[in-house]
């Protein structure tokens, strides 16, 4: 798995090939942060990790479409 930042997108490249794909608007914590805060992402086992903002999305969130909009 790998997973990068560009352009207010955030990319997960699965090891399956398929690639999911997010903007950081509507997640508070990831608008806020700055561009070397988005860019360091930590692959967990359970899914992706900012250590600066203490973000943390799981993988089965991010598939249902989940990437920590808050609750309407």
């Amino acid at each position: 798995m790998k997973a990068w930042h560009d352009a207010g997108v955030v990319h997960v490249l699965l090891e399956s090939g398929e690639e999911v794909q997010f903007e950081i608007a509507g997640n508070p914590r990831l608008e806020a942060a700055t561009e070397a805060q988005l860019g360091h992402i930590r692959l967990m086992r359970a899914g992706l990790h900012w250590p600066e903002i203490d973000e943390h999305l799981s993988m089965e969130g991010l598939l249902r479409g989940d990437h920590g909009q808050p609750v309407k």
